[in-house]
Formats: structure tokens, sequence, C-alpha cells
């Protein structure tokens, strides 16, 4: 017997669309998402949403828990690739390319933008 909940969207046809809504610039909160997917999808809640999204490995940006160490490498990567680019610039490329998510508010609240900004100020080559 069936309980009083809807049953969730498969995973196979809710993914391509999610990761669509997941890599737009400027991010989308999960209530925004939510509500986008429900135009397509009979969703039942946020709640449920957060934990589809969860468990597909779409973490939100504390629950990645990066520090200056866990995102040296790809910033290596993106600096070789673009040597003048901005915070901003950088920030949309880890998200798309490296799957990487950074809000700027809650990566200014723990001090990481000055420890990244000293950081690559440092190993910055400027021609």
């Amino acid at each position: 017997m069936p309980n009083q909940y809807l049953p969730l969207v498969p995973e196979e046809l809710i993914r391509p669309r999610l990761e669509v809504l997941w890599r737009m610039e400027g991010g989308m909160s999960d209530i925004v998402m939510c509500e986008e997917l429900q135009k397509v999808f009979d969703m039942s809640n946020l709640s449920s949403f957060k934990r589809m999204r969860k468990h597909m490995g779409f973490l939100s940006t504390r629950q990645q828990r990066h520090t200056v160490e866990t995102i040296a490498e790809p910033m290596e990567e993106l600096r070789e690739h673009f040597p003048k680019a901005g915070f901003f610039e950088l920030k949309k490329h880890l998200r798309i390319d490296h799957n990487l998510l950074f809000l700027s508010a809650d990566f200014n609240k723990s001090g990481k933008v000055a420890l990244w900004a000293k950081y690559w100020v440092s190993q910055a080559v400027y021609t």
C-alpha cells in the first residue's frame, strides 16, 4: 500500500534538466530550481528536491566545504587558460568546468576570498 507522498521523479529523467539549471550563470536557489522543475515534472515539495539533489551529487557551497588548498589545482588550470580573468569570471568557470559552486556571500563570510586573493596575487605573473 503506497504512503501519502507522491512518488519521486526518476533520476534519469530529472538529471539533464537539473544539470542545466545547476550550471546557469549567477546560480539559482533551491526554491527557484524546484519551481522551475515543477513546471516540467510533478515534484512533491522542496525537501524532496533537496534530498534528490544531494543524492545526485549537486552539493551546495557549504556542503562542498572547499578551502584554498582544495581549489588550488582547478585554479591553476584556469589561470593558465585565463591569466587576466577576475573573480567573477573565475567563479563562473569553476562552476561550469569543474562543478565547484561558490556563492560570493558564503565565500566571503569564511574569509576564504582574502586567502584566495592573497594566494593568487602572489602566484600571478603579469606581463
